[in-house]
């Protein structure tokens, strides 16, 4: 059990000076920065049958600017 502790705070030991010769980082140059994104981007937002769209306003309890306003629990 003791050459294990002794194992232990070795390798503990060893990280800490691992740390502290790494220094300072400058929180500017975390992360990474692509030229080009991954994702495309969203095609605009239309609706394919107009004739569902025109029934769901009417029927929506309350609409905004071409936009279904609702609360939870309350459609």
């Amino acid at each position: 059990m003791k050459k294990i502790e002794e194992q232990a705070k070795n390798i503990m030991d060893k990280f800490l000076n691992a740390l502290n010769d790494i220094g300072e980082v400058d929180s500017n140059n975390i992360g990474a920065t692509r030229e080009q994104s991954v994702r495309e981007e969203d095609a605009p937002k239309s609706c394919p049958n107009e004739e569902f769209r025109i029934r769901l306003f009417a029927n929506a309890p309350s609409v905004e600017d071409e936009q279904l306003k609702m609360e939870k629990k309350h459609w």
